[in-house]
């Protein structure tokens, strides 16, 4: 056993010994002193929030939100130094319109928005009576979403408008809704389901924008260029072929691939469920859909396939939404693509496009069934979440 990684073991056991939650001091010392390429466990994360009587029917205050199904991505909101989390599951147990942030620092979960009433798969559920259609718009007497999607890639943060962007895409029987709602299916407002979500304010909002705009997809990839102070919104199927831009100044979209007369885009660029990052050093998209690896850039206009991996051992694992996410190691420069379904973690450098599996000294990452994560910008380390168990990594070059 290495010298680090026995390090990082007492450092665990001294910690978890110390207390259950983690005192703030303790956790900013346990972080400090992490070397690179040095993992901890921190302790368990407190779950704190104003919860409705929804929240308790499901124990969200005593075990934080749990990670969804095709809802894996944290996204980092960089004044509050704080993670944000929603999105839907597949209906079991619930599907739920909550948000919530984690801050590693103070070890804890805090319930932004208490969720509204649970729904099923296809439609607004058992009780609809706080759904209305308020301008076209089908939301909660709350103002959150009525229907709620996964958030597969298509939830970023907006640092422009400190604000969450959110493409709230699912499929619904408009119809059925309409009906149940005494109201023609007319009348339901058929534009983009662009929502937001303001952690200052604690609210939920629809987005209007412009036209012309893309259609909404399923496994579709939404992500902020800090550059360009806009989104980037991307899918590669049936529902999507393109890849659009998002103007934060004006809520007006603009189309960018396919050019007119391009027959090579469905080739070049990924398809659906993929995961991805925008690279603010390098001003390029890195994405990982299956076996294989891509960048944007978004001045230019291209994609490109970077490396294809269909021979390449099964350590290394594919790019998909409802496994891992891919996430940018602001210290490193460098991609962590993070297996939460067979644990792992496997570093891209975008300057050789070369992967490297990773193995952290001190305690392992976690295997749980549950489990969420993130990479902290503020101590430069990557969170991984087991229900409330937390553990931190500091990646080495």
């Amino acid at each position: 056993m290495s010298a680090l990684r026995f390090r990082g073991l007492i450092l665990s056991a001294l910690l978890l010994a110390g207390a259950a939650h983690g005192a703030p001091d303790e956790v900013v010392a346990a972080l400090a002193g992490l070397a690179p390429n040095q993992a901890v466990y921190l302790g368990d994360a407190e779950v704190v929030g104003d919860f409705n009587e929804v929240a308790r029917r499901f124990d969200l205050d005593h075990t934080g939100p749990l990670r969804r199904d095709y809802s894996l991505k944290m996204v980092w909101a960089p004044e509050r130094h704080q993670a944000i989390y929603l999105g839907a599951n597949h209906g079991k147990p619930h599907r739920l319109n909550d948000v919530w942030s984690f801050d590693l620092r103070a070890l804890e979960w805090t319930l932004l928005y208490a969720p509204d009433l649970p729904r099923d798969y296809r439609g607004l559920g058992d009780d609809a009576s706080d759904v209305v259609l308020h301008d076209g718009v089908l939301m909660t007497r709350r103002g959150g979403p009525a229907i709620i999607g996964h958030g597969w890639s298509s939830v970023t943060y907006d640092a422009a408008r400190r604000k969450v962007l959110f493409m709230n895409a699912w499929p619904a029987n408009r119809n059925q809704i309409a009906a149940r709602l005494k109201h023609s299916a007319d009348e339901i407002d058929s534009s983009l389901p662009m929502w937001t979500f303001d952690p200052e304010q604690k609210r939920w909002a629809y987005l209007k924008t412009g036209t012309p705009q893309p259609p909404p997809a399923y496994g579709a990839l939404l992500e902020f260029n800090p550059e360009g102070g806009g989104a980037i919104y991307h899918g590669n199927d049936w529902q999507l072929r393109g890849t659009w831009w998002l103007d934060s100044a004006n809520d007006t979209w603009l189309r960018l691939l396919p050019r007119k007369g391009d027959r090579t885009f469905s080739r070049n660029a990924p398809g659906r469920e993929l995961v991805g990052y925008f690279d603010p050093q390098r001003e390029l998209l890195i994405c990982r859909a299956g076996k294989r690896t891509f960048r944007f850039d978004p001045k230019a206009r291209v994609w490109t396939s970077v490396r294809d991996e269909k021979g390449s051992p099964p350590t290394l694992p594919g790019g998909h939404d409802a496994r891992n996410v891919f996430l940018f190691d602001s210290a490193t420069g460098r991609g962590l693509l993070v297996d939460l379904s067979n644990p792992s973690i496997h570093a891209f450098d975008p300057d050789r496009s070369e992967w490297k599996a990773l193995d952290p000294d001190g305690p392992p990452m976690p295997d749980g069934e549950r489990m969420l994560a993130y990479f902290d910008h503020r101590d430069q380390v990557l969170v991984v979440i087991d229900g409330r168990r937390v553990w931190a990594y500091r990646p080495g070059d």
